[in-house]
Parts: structure tokens; sequence; C-alpha cells
């Protein structure tokens, strides 16, 4: 469980590194985490345990320390006290240790000022409000595909997107696309046509699917983008390796 907690704070700092030099619009993201406090009294316990590798958390060592007797008496009290089934949610929640933290996105303003998007989600635009979305979702993929790898390296990342970007301006699509690629997912988009254009330079492969009006049948065609050999679309320098994408 330890070391559960410890990872969420490690993977939190490494999205986070993948965000701090990416601008969206004229906003930046980043990731923070609180211990919740229903379960500050266990996280601390928790996180102090490796002072009791030679004794149990039940043993003299671990009882002599005043928070730990109490945090621990107070668990026994409520499980004798209440009915069984409030004991196994209660236990199963002290158990889950994605249960022990309060996560939310910062957003960094122009003026020096910020907001938590939890607390302002209801007053955002449309691209303001798929921005963190999309932020959130990649980073959920990206810890998933991390904790499926034994060595904690992921050996894919693929993102499936329908209606990709629909409300969002070609920065922000721009800046969504660089942090995809700084987490090393590769995405697989359908975008509505009105935003096809702007996502087209910044992927591998852009494919045009439509309907036949005589037959019916659909029709693809390929309009991947060639650039020129000294030109990276993303990061505007020296070509780099382009964005899986299709």
């Amino acid at each position: 469980m330890r070391e559960n907690l410890v990872d969420v704070r490690r993977q939190i700092e490494d999205l986070n590194r993948a965000l701090k030099d990416v601008p969206f619009g004229s906003e930046r993201y980043q990731f923070t985490l609180e211990v919740a406090a229903a379960h500050r009294a266990f996280y601390d316990l928790i996180i102090e345990a490796s002072r009791f590798e030679r004794d149990s958390l039940f043993g003299q060592s671990a009882l002599g320390s005043e928070d730990t007797r109490r945090t621990l008496t107070g668990l026994f009290e409520r499980l004798v006290q209440v009915e069984a089934r409030q004991v196994k949610t209660e236990l199963e929640s002290h158990a889950d240790y994605r249960e022990y933290f309060d996560y939310d996105l910062r957003i960094q303003h122009a003026d020096g000022t910020y907001s938590l998007y939890g607390r302002v989600a209801t007053d955002k635009s449309g691209g303001e409000t798929q921005n963190p979305y999309y932020i959130a979702v990649f980073a959920s993929l990206y810890r998933l595909y991390r904790s499926l790898a034994p060595d904690g390296r992921p050996r894919a990342g693929l993102v499936l997107l329908d209606e990709a970007f629909s409300k969002m301006d070609e920065g922000r699509i721009q800046a969504t696309l660089r942090f995809a690629r700084g987490l090393g997912l590769q995405l697989v988009m359908a975008t509505p046509k009105e935003r096809s254009e702007l996502v087209a330079p910044w992927v591998e492969t852009s494919l045009y699917i439509h309907r036949d009006p005589l037959s019916g049948a659909p029709v693809v065609m390929d309009f991947t983008k060639e650039f020129k050999p000294d030109t990276d679309p993303v990061n505007g320098g020296p070509p780099g390796p382009a964005l899986p994408a299709a």
C-alpha cells in the first residue's frame, strides 16, 4: 500500500513534467493531488509504517506512538459498532490507495492567477472544457499502460477518439497533440470535417472517408500531408518522429 501511495505521487510528477512546457492557448495546466481528509490518519500511518519494519503495526513499537494507537483504536471501535455492510465498505475504502487522494487540474492563467478546474468547469467555454478532458484522458491511459508493463515502460499506448477536438481551436489542438506525443501515446482519431484540416498537419496518417452517393459504399482516400524534411510541424524545429495517428 505504501509503495502504491508513493507511486501515485511519482506518476503525477511525471505527468506534470510532460505538461510543464506545453501552453494551451493562454493557459497552462498542472495536476494537483491532496490527501483526502477522510483518509489522512491512515495515510500518515501507512507512510510512517517503514519505522516499524521489524515490528507489526500492532506491536509495541507501533502502539507506543500516540497517533498510531489513536488511529487503530478508532478503526476497531467503528468496526465493532457499525453493521457488517458498513464494515465491508469502510475496509474496502481504506484498502484502495486511489481513494486516499483528491485530484484536480490547476489552471495557470496569463495574468499569473490560477484556478482549479473542478471548481470552475461549469463556467468554461466548449474549447476550455475539452482541453482538461483530453489531458485527463491521456494521463489516465498513460498511467494504465504503464501499470500493465512489468518494468513500468509502456509497450503500447493506443487511444481511440471519436469526434476529436470538435470545440477546440488550432492552438489548443496542437498543444494537446504535443502532450500526447510527450507521453508516447498513439492516437487513432475520427475528427469532424471542420477540424480535419487543423489536425491533419500534426499526424502521421490522415484518411478521408465518405459514403458514395450512388452505391452507398464507403470510400477511403489518403490525404496524408507531406512536410519538408527540415521541418517538424509539432515542435517547429528539426524533424522529429511524427505523432502516430490516423
